[in-house]
Parts: C-alpha cells; sequence; structure tokens
C-alpha cells in the first residue's frame, strides 16, 4: 500500500482510506463512501489527499486488535463500500503482506483558534497520539478552510509556525502523523 502512495486507518466507528503525494496527478481519486475529503497538508513542502471514510457503528465491526485480521477488515469495506473497494483491489488483493506493526492511541479535542488572521479558518484541533510501547508520542494542530481562502489562511500557518517554533514546540522535522506511526513502530 505504502509503494502506491494508500494509507488506511481503522478507528472506532470510522475506516479511512487516503491517498498521499506530492503532486495531486498522480493521486488515486477515491471513491465517495460516507463521506470524500480534498486536502493539502503542510509539511517541509504541501502534501496533496484525497480521503474516503466509511462509518460504521461499534457493534457492525470490531476495531479492537485481537478481534479482526485483514481479511475480515477487506470484507467488511467490500460491503459496506464495494465500489472502493474494487478500486483498491489490485493494491490489497486478498490482504497478504499487508502488515499492521502497532496500534495507536489517539486523543482529540476541537479548539478554537484566537488569532486575529483565524477568521477563516473553518475548524481546528489538537490531536494527541501515542505509539504503544514505543516511547514516542506526537501533539498536531491544525485546521482547516477552503481553497479560496489560501491567501488568508497561509499566513496564520506561518504566523502559529513561527510562534511554537520560537516557545520550542515545533519539531525540526514535520512529516506526516502515518510517516511518524511507521518510524516508531517500523524505524523507517
Amino acid at each position: 500500500m505504502d509503494k502506491n502512495k494508500i494509507i488506511l486507518r481503522v478507528r472506532e466507528g470510522l475506516i479511512t482510506t487516503k491517498a498521499r503525494a506530492l503532486a495531486p496527478e498522480v493521486l488515486l481519486d477515491l471513491e465517495k463512501c460516507s463521506a470524500k475529503k480534498y486536502e493539502v497538508d503542510y509539511f517541509k513542502q504541501p502534501e496533496y489527499s484525497i480521503s474516503s471514510d466509511i462509518k460504521f457503528k461499534k457493534e457492525e465491526f470490531d476495531v479492537s486488535p485481537s478481534k479482526w485480521t485483514i481479511p475480515d477488515l477487506l470484507g467488511f469495506m467490500g460491503k459496506q463500500c464495494p465500489a472502493l473497494l474494487e478500486q483498491l483491489r489490485p493494491v490489497v488483493k486478498d490482504g497478504a503482506g499487508i502488515l499492521i506493526p502497532g496500534v495507536a492511541i489517539m486523543y482529540g479535542a476541537d479548539v478554537t483558534l484566537k488569532h486575529p488572521l483565524a477568521g477563516k479558518a473553518k475548524g481546528a484541533g489538537l490531536a494527541v497520539w501515542f505509539f504503544p510501547p514505543t516511547n514516542k508520542a506526537l501533539v498536531e494542530l491544525s485546521f482547516g478552510g477552503y481553497v479560496r481562502d489560501r491567501a488568508e489562511l497561509d499566513p496564520l500557518y506561518a504566523e502559529i509556525g513561527k510562534f511554537l517554533k520560537e516557545a520550542g514546540l515545533l519539531k525540526a522535522e514535520q512529516v506526516s502523523k502515518t510517516e511518524q506511526y511507521f518510524r516508531a513502530y517500523i524505524g523507517r
């Protein structure tokens, strides 16, 4: 999946399939299931992503690590969103070779940005991810907005980045949560 720039996240009530790359034209335009998003994430350079979510009730699929296998997950995804699974089939095949190196624990909260430049921001969040049993963790402050408002949101991004860097709170190398997950569990 990594070679094809596809990420699969399984959480309580939500399975997210994400295609992420440095150029939008190389992304797989994923089929819409429950919801679909187009995003630009800012790290050392912008990364583009398209994600498709499958929302479900707790009793429909138990996400506890010992309760399912990759074939179980693919079977559930196929029932919930056949078009997406069909699109992924060349990459995931029957699930053989897909590795889940660890289970992250995530806590998140919606936050309000109180900043003069935050007027065009459409929601903000704070997430904390732990990667047990490693000693690795990350904290992410994020905000969203529309592309049409980018000229007004870019200065907000720059201002927050400058503040966090000067306060010693910004990691020198900025990479995605997914990349940090793989670094924590398999050291890449």
